[in-house]
């Protein structure tokens, strides 16, 4: 009593909709009257009795019923439910494991409309639009981000990083993206001063950095290596110019999204992009079984966690990871992060690598080095790609005064 089924579409948090243990099998079912559309569901469950294992099902006759969307491990919250091209009579929330074993509560259900999940872009649109702002690229926003190119000559593999650090390790593929937790807060590229730069002004190694306060965060890419055979490197330096110590985690968290945005296209949808599998085994981080990262400096922490179990973000926002190191995710929205700890005094820094081949053939690469090691590596792969770039770039001389320094970096790039 008190906590009747309706209380689901009251747009209220303060009420619920309570089950009570009277069964193991329980279900909430909605009747639309009549056939209709519809794009997905938001669920807002109690905070100690949620589902841990559900299926959303439809039926036209109330008889029938089609399985269109499972959970096996959710973790309560807010859960996003993509029904894409939705249309039916009834529709209802097969619950099959609680939090607690003393049945489930929902606070709100809202059924969204047919363009909720037009496509994956719309729906991770809609997911971001409740988020806190820096929680996911730009362009979910509707707004653009600039990005640059980082490859060898005359290869067809290349990684895109955009302005706030976001690196799309391939075509279509993945990104890498920086946060900052320090003083009980995750700090994204919504919360720090950004500035890009590139190798010597006109090299195609570009740099981005983030200023929070005195803690500064650079982040490099570059790809080495012969045509057919290069690797892509990433190098993320931390340095604390201000007066006082500080201490927390830099996570590098691997999502489900390009640095290209929806609407720039260039023969390929730009946006969201997939990733069914992610799997650490203590040196490398498996992405969908055909692309593997390799943490040059060993990491503390791996974590990952499918769509359902919840977003990276989520996790980050309180400073922790997810439990398990390896999650499959049928729908392709899987996410994980690296951590790395850091306490620099005054004046002093750190520094993390990352290294992916870009092709099968791209040589073996190393894991777990000492900072040191590490560092050495970098420093002797970016000499020598400066060194290649620069004979490149460099066979055409321009005798112009120094005030025109930035159209002559121009046009070599």
């Amino acid at each position: 009593p008190g906590h009747e089924a309706e209380s689901v579409l009251d747009n209220d948090q303060a009420t619920t909709w309570r089950s009570g243990a009277v069964a193991e099998d329980q279900w909430l079912l909605f009747d639309f009257g009549e056939p209709r559309e519809y794009g997905g569901l938001v669920i807002d469950w109690d905070a100690q009795d949620h589902a841990v294992a559900y299926e959303v099902q439809v039926s036209d006759d109330g008889e029938g019923w089609q399985r269109v969307y499972g959970v096996a491990e959710g973790n309560g919250g807010r859960d996003y439910v993509s029904l894409p091209d939705g249309e039916s009579r009834y529709l209802r929330l097969w619950l099959t494991q609680s939090s607690r074993d003393q049945g489930y509560g929902i606070k709100d259900i809202a059924i969204k409309p047919y363009d909720f999940s037009l496509s994956p872009n719309h729906f991770f649109a809609a997911v971001a639009a409740d988020a806190s702002r820096g929680s996911y690229p730009r362009y979910l926003g509707g707004q653009q981000s600039y990005w640059t190119v980082t490859g060898v000559p005359a290869d067809e593999k290349e990684a895109l990083i955009n302005e706030e650090g976001m690196v799309e390790v391939d075509r279509k593929g993945f990104s890498i993206e920086p946060f900052l937790y320090e003083g009980a807060k995750l700090v994204t590229w919504n919360d720090v001063e950004l500035r890009q730069e590139l190798e010597a002004e006109y090299l195609p190694i570009p740099s981005v950095r983030w200023d929070y306060g005195g803690l500064k965060l650079q982040v490099t890419a570059l790809a080495a290596g012969k045509a057919g055979a290069s690797s892509l490197y990433l190098r993320y330096a931390l340095h604390n110019d201000s007066q006082v110590e500080r201490h927390g985690s830099l996570f590098l968290a691997l999502r489900p999204f390009q640095v290209l945005p929806p609407w720039q296209d260039l023969n390929l949808d730009g946006g969201v992009s997939r990733i069914g599998h992610l799997a650490y085994d203590g040196g490398t981080v498996s992405v969908n079984n055909d692309r593997a990262v390799f943490p040059l400096v060993k990491p503390e922490r791996f974590g990952a966690a499918s769509f359902a179990q919840g977003t990276i973000t989520e996790y980050l926002q309180t400073g922790a990871l997810p439990g398990k190191t390896s999650v499959t995710d049928e729908l392709g929205y899987a996410s994980g992060a690296l951590e790395y700890r850091f306490e620099l005094r005054p004046g002093t820094g750190t520094e993390v690598f990352l290294a992916m081949p870009f092709h099968r053939d791209s040589p073996t690469l190393p894991v777990n080095l000492p900072e040191g090691d590490a560092h050495t590596l970098w420093e002797d792969t970016r000499v020598a790609v400066r060194a290649e770039w620069e004979a490149i770039l460099n066979r055409v001389e321009f005798r112009l005064p120094e005030a025109a320094r930035k159209i002559t970096d121009s046009l070599r790039s």
